[in-house]
């Protein structure tokens, strides 16, 4: 059953052919066909520089409290030693129980992978220095440990 479109051109395995609405010509001409391939090789080196560039940095995202009632997102970058990240972070109170609007903390997060299911990490929020230890599931799981303070589940996914 035919849609009705009629496409002058095809693709067929062995034959360059046109798969562009132009004509044979176009691709006839060497000279074009190695600007075009010159073309898109620049193309795809400038896209995998940059592609390197944000493959080192990790966005993080996690819940924390006894009912996943702050929300913590970061983004970190590569610091120092292989496998250590730190960037600021952000706790948003996202419980029932906020009074005049979501209460936010700001803070600092360093964090340590080792192997491929085990994290810790050093959170500063208000001046407060946590620390987490967490092995991976299907997320990092573990406990947020801060001074005078009950300790609380954190759960934490990584996204590079």
């Amino acid at each position: 059953m035919s849609i009705g479109v009629n496409r002058p051109w095809t693709l067929q395995v062995g034959k360059l052919t046109s798969i562009l609405p132009v004509g044979r010509q176009y691709w006839a001409n060497r000279y074009m066909q190695k600007a075009f391939a010159a073309s898109v090789l620049m193309l795809m080196l400038a896209n995998s520089a940059t592609r390197g560039a944000e493959a080192d940095a990790l966005q993080i995202l996690g819940q924390t409290g006894v009912l996943g009632e702050w929300e913590l997102t970061a983004n970190a970058t590569p610091a120092g030693a292989q496998r250590q990240f730190s960037g600021p972070l952000v706790m948003k109170h996202v419980g029932l129980c906020t009074v005049d609007g979501p209460e936010e903390k700001k803070g600092e997060l360093q964090l340590q992978l080792f192997g491929t299911d085990r994290v810790k990490a050093t959170l500063v929020i208000d001046g407060v220095t946590c620390t987490y230890t967490g092995r991976k599931s299907d997320a990092y799981n573990g406990l947020m440990r801060c001074p005078d303070r009950r300790d609380v589940p954190l759960v934490m996914w990584l996204k590079q």
